[in-house]
């Protein structure tokens, strides 16, 4: 980057971080966080695990709340100022990923939309896991991208390790891994002696995460799919292709809060398009390729996976 470049940068993390920070202290509780708060207040580890045998979600956000309160009290500030934490650590690792993988005018953009998209400010200020699951993200991004240009066993440690943390921030980080094993496979020539390593180090947070996958089965929660025939389901899923795609991707780029079902289908074909021919632009760049097309692949793997999956839920099924 030249020096305007990251005067640019610089301007956009400043903006990004007082954006999270803003009133710090002033936002209420909402119903989840209330829960949280209450799990996270029990006397031992030991409670809030048993809690979370029942429950979709991992109990390590709640393990990590647990020992801030105890540390920094229950003031809403002090309440929030640990998701504060963990968004501002990851928007500097973003921002050092995207320069670091990117084109300059590519890792500008990228920053952009991270440091102040809709979603960020609530993410910021929320005793709740999406903080916590941006931040191992991008831990596990860096070690991957350092891993696939230099190699080395401290990289691929660090993937490894922020792999592991990502899927027990939320299990919904298993899509982001699985569309990134997926292009590791698709990459492999590429990839030469590193290939075998880095595809082994996807499989560790799967393994890791499997006994809370299987408890979902024996504890019931599976009653969270619904039972309607296979065929009723790719029915639906197929009512609305384009535009419940679009629902989702731009709920995980923008944080709408609004519901986007019927959103323009012209509308929307124009934004992949343009999408498309970005990342197609990207990808013809010699130095940044590799990563313009993973990242690429995975942003539409992994939402499209989401919005499959939401799709399988009762809750969703029976509102349409």
């Amino acid at each position: 980057m030249n020096k305007t470049q990251k005067s640019i940068l610089f301007i956009l993390l400043a903006a990004g971080i007082f954006a999270r920070a803003y009133r710090l202290g002033d936002k209420p509780l909402w119903i989840d966080e209330g829960i949280n708060l209450k799990v996270a207040a029990f006397k031992s580890v030991a409670e809030i695990r048993a809690f979370y045998v029942n429950e979709q979600h991992t109990a390590l956000p709640n393990i990590i709340d647990h020992y801030w309160i105890r540390t920094a009290g229950k003031s809403m500030a002090a309440l929030h100022s640990e998701s504060l934490m963990w968004s501002v650590a990851a928007l500097l690792l973003f921002a050092a990923l995207a320069a670091g993988n990117l084109t300059p005018s590519a890792a500008l953009g990228a920053t952009a939309v991270f440091s102040i998209g809709a979603f960020q400010p609530e993410y910021a200020q929320m005793l709740r896991y999406p903080a916590l699951s941006q931040f191992a993200a991008c831990v596990w991004m860096l070690g991957f991208f350092r891993y696939v240009r230099h190699g080395g066993a401290a990289a691929l440690t660090l993937f490894a390790a922020g792999a592991v943390l990502s899927v027990f921030a939320h299990i919904y980080g298993l899509f982001i891994l699985a569309a990134s094993a997926v292009f590791v496979l698709a990459a492999r020539k590429k990839l030469g002696g590193r290939f075998l390593p880095l595809l082994a180090a996807h499989l560790v947070p799967a393994a890791a995460i499997a006994p809370k996958i299987v408890m979902y089965k024996t504890s019931g929660l599976t009653s969270l799919l619904h039972t309607a025939p296979p065929l009723a389901i790719i029915k639906e899923i197929a009512l609305h292709p384009v535009s419940g795609q679009a629902h989702v991707m731009f709920n995980f780029c923008m944080g709408a809060v609004y519901d986007l079902t019927n959103f323009p289908k012209l509308a929307t074909i124009a934004v992949f398009a343009v999408f498309g021919v970005a990342a197609v632009a990207a990808a013809t760049r010699g130095d940044n390729r590799f990563a313009a097309c993973w990242c690429a692949w995975v942003i539409a793997a992994a939402t499209t996976a989401g919005w499959i999956v939401s799709n399988l839920t009762s809750t969703y099924y029976a509102s349409k």
